[in-house]
């Protein structure tokens, strides 16, 4: 896969280890204040991390362990690095029992402008047997995710950083350069349950 520049912006891997199999997160912020350094890109992956590990590992069931947090520029092929474990590892707050590892639900990230170069998502990990009544999350669920969730699109902006989305295809041909879009909301289309069958054990990574 060839490599697409995204101008200014950094990927978030948020990595975790469940039921014996690696699984992550990923997400994206552009730096509004120039070109960011070493210690910008530092300062990210230590904000996000704090974030995850307070806000939304004690959602997930107890079997989901927060292991790094790995934050690279991708503006350019070698760009800046920075891997951060501080704290971790760390296991998610429980409550009830984990369901197993597929089952997931979708938070959507919104851009205002339409088009699916414009949208993101990101899929839950750790989800408990009291969170999930039926097929969909219940209400409060609903309710503490969207708060956990949309708190990491503002959690860096104090130091320059805008959570985006990163376009970096068009008609299934690899752009020239990403298109980079900021977020300005998260929510739950839906509190239906979805399936992500790469992340059972012996399945993905």
């Amino acid at each position: 896969m060839p490599f697409v520049p995204a101008a200014d912006t950094c990927q978030i891997e948020a990595v975790y280890e469940w039921d014996g199999q690696i699984v992550e997160n990923v997400f994206h912020y552009r730096f509004t204040a120039g070109s960011p350094t070493e210690t910008d890109v530092g300062s990210l992956a230590d904000v996000v991390r704090a974030y995850i590990h307070d806000e939304i590992l004690p959602l997930a069931a107890d079997t989901l362990t927060f292991l790094r947090l790995v934050a690279k520029m991708i503006d350019v092929i070698d760009g800046i690095l920075v891997v951060n474990t501080t704290g971790l590892p760390a296991s998610g707050g429980g409550g009830s029992d984990a369901l197993p590892n597929n089952v997931t639900a979708t938070f959507s990230w919104r851009t205002g402008l339409s088009g699916r170069s414009r949208r993101g998502r990101s899929y839950l990990l750790g989800l408990q047997e009291g969170q999930v009544t039926a097929n969909a999350l219940s209400p409060a669920a609903v309710t503490a995710y969207t708060e956990a969730w949309e708190g990491l699109r503002l959690v860096a902006s104090e130091d320059g950083w805008e959570m985006v989305v990163v376009s970096k295809f068009s008609g299934g041909a690899p752009r020239v350069a990403a298109v980079v879009t900021p977020i300005t909301t998260g929510f739950f289309v839906d509190s239906t349950i979805d399936s992500q069958r790469r992340r059972l054990p012996g399945r993905g990574s």
